[in-house]
């Protein structure tokens, strides 16, 4: 990579109610304007959970008129997420998701657990966020 170029920020993921960006190079996320620093791992792991959600916010999009299309899991799988991170145990994947859940939360994002299955994300809803003044 670019030495030039590893502080660059890119565009997404692509979330209805949040503008982000991400850095590989650094473990960083900026939503809404604020920067988040993520670990190495945390940062695998939230981006794997943030792109699911992209991926389902595009799929009901496209299927909004073929009421038959099976709904995918809104959850990222334990193994799924262990993959990604190249994690041995589950409790890794746990302990690192908690931590970056304390991260999240102030930015109306909460990794919430679900069983034995996964993880999954719940945001504030748009029309719950402060009122942003418009010129």
């Amino acid at each position: 990579m670019n030495a030039r170029h590893s502080d660059q920020l890119n565009i997404g993921p692509n979330l209805v109610g949040y503008t982000m960006y991400h850095n590989d190079a650094f473990h960083h996320l900026q939503i809404n304007g604020r920067l988040v620093k993520l670990s190495p791992t945390e940062y695998m792991l939230c981006m794997r959970l943030f792109r699911h959600f992209e991926w389902l916010q595009h799929f009901t999009s496209s299927q909004h008129d073929n009421w038959k299309a099976e709904m995918p899991n809104v959850y990222v799988s334990f193994a799924e997420l262990q993959e990604c991170a190249h994690l041995s145990e589950r409790l890794h994947v746990t302990k690192h998701l908690s931590n970056a859940n304390g991260k999240l939360r102030v930015h109306g994002i909460t990794i919430i657990c679900v069983g034995d299955y996964g993880y999954t994300l719940n945001f504030q809803r748009w029309t719950d966020l402060p009122m942003r003044e418009t010129m």
